[in-house]
């Protein structure tokens, strides 16, 4: 790399955000192609992604990350180290959740405390 280049990028400022865990599937996936877009562009090793990844999880989202780890530990099986399974793993959680949430039926009460129809 030539010292151009390096003067370019190190000018920029490109993070991976954080992901709180939101329940919407288009915010999960726009955040996906967003670390996926980010990790190709600094050129993160693939066997460093899913560290990087995991410091950018708050809330629900980084409960989800502990309990996964705390559960593969407890059943024996190793750490995930690859990205495209960490994000498959996320992607079974998130959709499940959201089929979840839409199937919920609304229910709406009167004053009575009768649900209305």
């Amino acid at each position: 790399m030539n010292d151009e280049s390096r003067r370019w990028e190190m000018g920029l400022k490109i993070d991976i955000p954080e992901f709180h865990g939101g329940l919407q599937t288009d915010e999960y996936l726009d955040w996906i192609n967003t670390v996926d877009e980010v990790s190709e562009f600094k050129q993160v090793p693939e066997d460093k992604r899913v560290a990087l990844v995991a410091t950018r999880l708050r809330g629900r989202a980084g409960a989800w990350w502990q309990q996964v780890k705390k559960t593969r530990a407890l059943q024996g099986k190793g750490k995930i180290t690859c990205w495209d399974k960490m994000k498959k793993t996320h992607a079974l959680c998130v959709f499940t959740i959201q089929l979840h949430t839409d199937a919920l039926p609304t229910v709406t009460k009167s004053k009575t405390g009768q649900p209305i129809s």
